[in-house]
């Protein structure tokens, strides 16, 4: 099951400095035109340096 992002928040805030630095955050998003890599980054800043935000749709490859 996914974490929700105020769960992830919750958590490293707990935890020693050590953890916290050693722990990688990847936000992967479906709805790319809600989530643009601009708001991405700004929401994503909140997590510390060590988080990634990437994006893509649903529909499948052939």
């Amino acid at each position: 099951m996914p974490a929700r992002p105020p769960d992830i928040s919750v958590a490293l805030a707990k935890q020693p400095a050590a953890v916290r630095d050693n722990t990688r955050v990847i936000f992967i998003t479906t709805a790319p035109e809600r989530d643009t890599p601009t708001s991405l980054r700004k929401w994503l800043k909140s997590f510390g340096p060590n988080s990634t935000g990437l994006s893509g749709d649903l529909a499948p490859r052939s």
